[in-house]
């Protein structure tokens, strides 16, 4: 398949297919061009602009993290990331993660771990003595080593450098093992 170059009589074209069709071919010289016809040149243009960018597969760039916390005990192993976006802190500066956008954790067991009825806590510190509930799973993460979405209790911030903490408390058949970490951004 050969694509065409668009043609030199002022047409609009449309890709499709990695062909480029005619669409409209309003046929006008120079200047004599009407307010309608370049009203419609504007619509069809900006309809290709949404046409080019919805029929073309973009293989999307999977974001990073910007807190990866990861603590383990008795065979148990678990992970949170905190995904977000830096923004103003709101003093002129700026805040690693102003904007959070999602909290996952997985976790890990051994062979003879227990898959349900574990807990993760995630807490955001922006200061020494203050600590908010950033999420939790409230005994019902589990354990089957695949990421889970974790709904946060707020998603703004403005500290230039916080610090998140994770608690992971693994469900066995005894007492129940726990493991922490923490991030400064």
């Amino acid at each position: 398949m050969s694509a065409r170059t668009p043609a030199s009589d002022n047409s609009i074209h449309v890709l499709r297919n990695g062909n480029l069709s005619d669409v409209l071919d309003t046929k006008v010289t120079g200047e004599r061009e009407t307010a309608d016809t370049d009203a419609m040149r504007k619509s069809v243009v900006s309809a290709l602009a949404v046409v080019v960018m919805v029929g073309v597969a973009v293989p999307a760039q999977a974001a990073e993290p910007k807190v990866r916390l990861k603590c383990g005990k008795s065979g148990f192993t678990g992970w949170v990331e905190i995904y977000g976006r830096s923004g103003s802190d709101g003093f002129g500066g700026i805040a690693p993660l102003a904007r959070i956008t999602q909290v996952r954790y997985k976790i890990k067991k051994p062979a003879d771990g227990r898959t349900e009825r574990n807990d993760v806590t995630v807490d955001y510190v922006p200061a020494p003595d203050t600590r908010h509930l950033l999420a939790r799973s409230g005994d019902a993460a589990r354990a089957d080593n695949s990421w889970h979405k974790l709904n946060p209790e707020f998603t703004m911030t403005k500290t230039r450098h916080p610090v998140f903490e994770v608690e992971f408390i693994f469900n066995t058949s005894g007492k129940d093992p726990r493991c922490r970490d923490s991030q400064r951004l």
